[in-house]
């Protein structure tokens, strides 16, 4: 039994080591495009060692995301609580989720990849695993929108689902090509620029303001 004990062990902190090399990587670039022998170098081990593990990149992306959206989920629960009184509720809160991203470029990629990258690529049990793993992170989070906003119980974790594709949206289009990013620089064409977080927080308020007004 010990030395059954001891190598699930050594195998959680394989698995935690490689993770951790594609947080680095993630960190040293501007995306998320990585290779499996990126990963298996930045760790120090065999390509082979991280395939037992991992099945393909999406998957070790969508291990990190897991990570990234447990530490969200426990710090946004706590900016929402503080939330008190009667007036503009949505608007506290749409700005409370836009500071609680701030400083985490890492979660916010994953993010935005999640639908058309992330959950391509990988088998029927790491997508479940993830789901699940998403499911719990965000029910104490959709309990105290649901609390805020005085929406049916429930309704929260379909709140925050369409919260993500705004960010998707907004995030995308606010953070161009580089050659875009150098023609919106023209002063002529300022009205087409978008920042994010401003942008998100006023979309996000209007979004939420709708949602309490049409509360069943």
């Amino acid at each position: 039994m010990l030395q059954r004990a001891r190598k699930d062990e050594d195998k959680q902190e394989r698995r935690a080591l490689i993770i951790s090399a594609v947080r680095q990587l993630c960190l040293k670039r501007q995306n998320i495009d990585l290779t499996v022998a990126e990963v298996a170098n930045q760790a120090k081990l065999a390509k082979g060692t991280v395939y037992l593990y991992f099945k393909t990149k999406e998957e070790m992306l969508l291990a990190l995301l897991g990570e990234e959206l447990t530490q969200w989920a426990q710090s946004i629960t706590k900016r929402l609580k503080k939330i008190h009184g009667q007036q503009a509720l949505a608007a506290r809160a749409a700005k409370q989720v836009a500071n609680s991203l701030q400083g985490r470029e890492i979660f916010l990629r994953l993010l935005v990849a999640l639908p058309g990258i992330l959950e391509h690529n990988i088998d029927e049990t790491t997508a479940y695993h993830f789901k699940q793993v998403l499911l719990e992170a965000l029910k104490p989070i959709a309990a105290q929108i649901e609390e805020l906003l005085k929406i049916r119980k429930g309704r929260g974790v379909n709140v925050i689902l369409n919260l993500h594709v705004l960010l998707i949206g907004l995030k995308l289009t606010s953070d161009p090509a580089p050659v875009v990013k150098k023609v919106l620089a023209m002063p002529q064409l300022k009205p087409l620029r978008l920042d994010f977080v401003p942008e998100f927080i006023r979309a996000a308020t209007y979004f939420l303001e709708g949602v309490a007004s049409h509360a069943t």
